[in-house]
């Protein structure tokens, strides 16, 4: 256990310390197991740089300044900006604009990411949490990470009218980022019902909105 304080920048490198010290690199961890695109037993995704470049987006953020962000870990293999994106649920093929190593509320660009690295990606359409992405068509697929199932729900409407395309609009894009937060229309009281794993949760939600 480390007590530590980031606001007052106590403990925190002594964690960090600790972290290189004790955790497991990726090249000692047991490598995941992934599909084939044509069907068939699993495969290992080997943590190396040279073999064939396979990631997983686990993070999806809607920046009002830069737009969609895709938070992507390198499983195997290395990207560079001048490569394409192939989006192994959806087949479809991405151009990359530059790979962005985020820090707080700032980025950087990065020239290459490497098994092991986490990046993050701007202005890729059509990327969900979950979905692997690799450089070349037809690329494995990794396993799809479970979800608390959202169980708490509650109706909503606009403060003022006209205002629920923009307020459905809001609440799609943060569906998209929280896997356990669900929207859905209801057909018998005719109402927009928001579902999540908790009051608390709901609540951060619409203040969030």
């Amino acid at each position: 256990i480390f007590c530590m304080s980031a606001k007052k920048d106590v403990g925190v490198a002594e964690f960090l310390d600790a972290i290189a010290d004790f955790a497991v690199s990726p090249d000692q961890f047991p490598p995941r197991m992934a599909t084939p695109s044509q069907g068939g037993d699993p495969i290992p995704v080997v943590a190396s740089e040279t073999g064939e470049f396979v990631g997983q987006v686990f993070k999806t953020i809607n920046d009002k300044f830069v737009g969609n962000l895709s938070y992507i870990r390198v499983f195997s293999g290395t990207l560079t900006p001048d490569k394409h994106l192939f989006n192994s649920r959806t087949g479809k093929e991405s151009r990359l604009a530059a790979l962005l190593k985020i820090q707080g509320k700032a980025n950087t660009t990065l020239p290459e990411a490497r098994a092991g690295d986490i990046l993050a990606v701007a202005k890729v359409e059509g990327l969900h949490i979950g979905d692997t992405v690799t450089t070349a068509p037809n690329g494995p697929k990794l396993p799809v990470p479970n979800f608390p199932v959202p169980m708490f729900s509650l109706a909503v409407e606009p403060k003022a009218r006209g205002d629920e395309q923009k307020m459905s609009g809001s609440l799609s894009k943060i569906q998209d980022e929280d896997p356990s937060f669900k929207v859905h229309h209801d057909p018998s009281t005719h109402e927009l019902v928001i579902s999540g794993t908790s009051q608390l949760h709901l609540d951060i939600i619409q203040s969030r909105l």
